[in-house]
Formats: C-alpha cells, structure tokens, sequence
C-alpha cells in the first residue's frame, strides 16, 4: 500500500471521479463525430465522403501515440501514488518520444503516398488530398505536445478536463459553421487540427501548473 493512499473501496468517490471522464468523453465523441455529420449538412455529399476517407487514413498516424498511452498510463499513476515527479518525467519523456517519431513516420507516408491511397475509396477521392494534408499535420503537432490528457488523468487531475473539452467543442461546431460553408472538406480539417491544438495546449499549461512537468518534445531530461 502506497503512503496516503488508502485501499478501501468508496463509491461516492468512484462517482466523483468517473463523471469528469464521462463529461470529457461526451465532449470529445461531439468533436469527433459533428465532422462528418456538419460537412455532409453544410457542403453535401461529395464533400463528406472525401473528409471520411482523408480522415481514416489520418487516423493511423494515431496509431503510435494510442498505444504509448495504453502503456504509459498504469505507470503514470503508480509513480504519482508513490509520489516521484522524476518518474513521471521519464515516463512522460518515453511516451511523447515513442508517439512522436512514429507518428511523423507513418504521417509522412501517408502525404506523400496520398493519390494511390486515397484512390482506394474511388479515382474522385483524390481530391481529398489537402484535407488528408492537413489532418496529418494536425495530429503530429498534437502529439509533439504530449500525452497532457495522460498525465491529468493519472495524477488525479481529472476534474480539470471537462471545462476544457466542454469549451472546445464549443468552437469546433462554431468553427465548422463557418469554416465548411467556405472551405468545404479542406475546412473540416482545418477546424479539427485547431481544436485540438486548442485543447492541448490549455491542458499542456494545467500540467506544468500543476504537476511542474513540462510534457512536450522539447522537454529536457532533468
């Protein structure tokens, strides 16, 4: 038993801490699910199957970091039960560099490799190459900010993730409002890569508030 850390089973604070979670959550499937559904609405058919495909094949740049995140999270909060702000560091350290480089791997092949790929959803889908572009491009700066969601979760901040996705998805629908009927997919992508820029970088300051870590790629080793 770690010091502080009492082993009975309370369900007030299981409720307590499960609502941030499933409030986060609402949020984030929101974000993810209004894309396609905004585009189809806003700029039609056509322009919502060319997001769909660009954005499944963005998807497998997540690959990487999903499952550094798998690992890294009973670490993450067995170092914080046992009270090492260096563990956590290293831990940090590890997952936001085995995310990172693979991500920008599997992210640059997919550029660079987006007609034939795109082409496999049909020869028109190729025009969803700038959508694929940006999507990509997106998700690698989000991931070079590291694994903040992680890092709240497992430390027992989770209490401070609802406002910030809450807000973000606020202005994902706002942005998408706009940025669809002017820029069709292309806007779509656009919007997604702000919003969760946003939304990392609001929980990146949280972490260095709160937990004096510094969760990105240029985080030193000390």
């Amino acid at each position: 038993k770690f010091a502080g850390h009492s082993q009975e089973y309370h369900p007030a604070e299981l409720s307590r801490t499960a609502f941030p979670i499933f409030v986060t959550r609402i949020a984030s499937v929101t974000i993810e699910y209004s894309n396609v559904l905004l585009v189809g609405f806003l700029a039609g058919p056509a322009q919502a199957g060319a997001y769909f495909a660009a954005e499944k094949l963005a998807q497998l740049s997540l690959i990487p970091p999903s499952i550094m995140s798998s690992v890294s999270q009973p670490e993450l909060a067995a170092a914080n039960a046992m009270g090492n702000p260096q563990l956590l560091k290293g831990i940090n350290r590890r997952a936001v560099h085995g995310g990172l480089w693979p991500t920008v791997a599997i992210g640059l092949i997919s550029i660079l490799l987006a007609g034939p790929l795109l082409s496999l959803f049909g020869d028109n889908f190729t025009a969803a190459t700038p959508v694929l572009v940006i999507l990509v491009l997106g998700l690698i700066m989000k991931t070079a900010l590291g694994p903040v969601e992680d890092l709240l979760l497992m430390t027992g901040n989770q209490r401070l993730l609802p406002r910030v996705m809450f807000i973000t998805a606020i202005f994902h629908l706002l942005s998408l409002s706009v940025l669809v009927p002017l820029y069709g997919a292309a806007g779509a992508a656009l919007t997604s890569a702000m919003s969760g820029l946003l939304s990392s970088f609001w929980l990146m300051r949280l972490v260095k508030a709160k937990l004096a870590i510094n969760p990105t790629i240029l985080a030193g080793r000390n």
